[in-house]
């Protein structure tokens, strides 16, 4: 798979299709699928540790009304993130995951590299300095194998500053102002959903890789790898794995 399109995807929360998101079995499942590239969330609890897990809340995975800022780790992993909506109760108990468990991971896939998000609202929440600080100091370790992505442009210049971890800001506006501070900021990825990039051309030329998000079908897979694309995140692996388009297709 290393020169062919699937190796261009990155598995969006894990392998979501078939797990709950940001789940430590989703992360597992799309590694063991052959996926070198993961993306996935995380927050701040009360007690400084990092969980892997988008919202500020748990209302929409467990469906409990209770902040993760206001609680810690201990108390917070007791519910089940099994997110019934989707899967009933096929998953349940699936815990919330310390970032810290889901490095270990990587010891088993040292190809792998993952995508770590740290979420606006537990930036703004804990203070700026505070998270980027601790996050730091937990990647370090796994720095050739990380990458903190964000749509704060000021957390990526910290870590910028402090470390020597890649970074990749995910662009909410793909227009002129973004086009100038990605150019400042000189982050090693540009991330943006595809449905924002002009399809007439390839997109901002720089130093960074570009990879585009929310992409589920073969098709616009196979037409954004031509245009020169990096990455693709996806949230459907299966469909894509199982595509007959795909296979055997090299990557651009």
């Amino acid at each position: 798979m290393n020169h062919s399109i699937l190796s261009k995807l990155v598995a969006h929360r894990g392998d979501n299709k078939r797990f709950p998101e940001n789940s430590y079995k989703g992360i597992e499942a799309a590694l063991k699928a052959g996926l070198q590239f993961i993306e996935f969330d995380i927050q701040m609890t009360k007690d400084q540790q990092f969980i892997v897990h988008h919202d500020a809340d748990l209302k929409r995975m467990a469906k409990q009304d209770i902040s993760v800022f206001s609680h810690d780790y201990d108390t917070l992993k007791a519910f089940s993130i099994h997110e019934s909506t989707r899967f009933n109760t096929q998953h349940y108990p699936t815990p919330l995951s310390l970032l810290s468990d889901v490095l270990g991971l990587l010891r088993q896939y040292p190809q792998a590299t993952f995508f770590v998000e740290i979420k606006m609202q537990s930036l703004k929440h804990w203070g700026r300095t505070t998270v980027m600080d601790d996050l730091i100091t937990l990647l370090k370790p796994y720095a050739s194998q990380c990458v903190i992505i964000s749509f704060s442009a000021l957390a990526l210049a910290y870590a910028k500053k402090h470390s020597n971890l890649r970074t990749g800001w995910v662009v909410k506006h793909y227009d002129d102002v973004s086009q100038q501070k990605a150019t400042t900021l000189d982050p090693n990825f540009l991330i943006c959903d595809y449905k924002k990039v002009p399809k007439t051309h390839a997109p901002w030329k720089g130093d960074w890789q570009w990879m585009l998000y929310s992409i589920n079908d073969p098709e616009t897979v196979l037409y954004y790898s031509q245009l020169g694309i990096d990455l693709i995140e996806t949230d459907n692996i299966p469909r894509l794995f199982n595509s007959t388009r795909l296979q055997g297709q090299k990557a651009a």
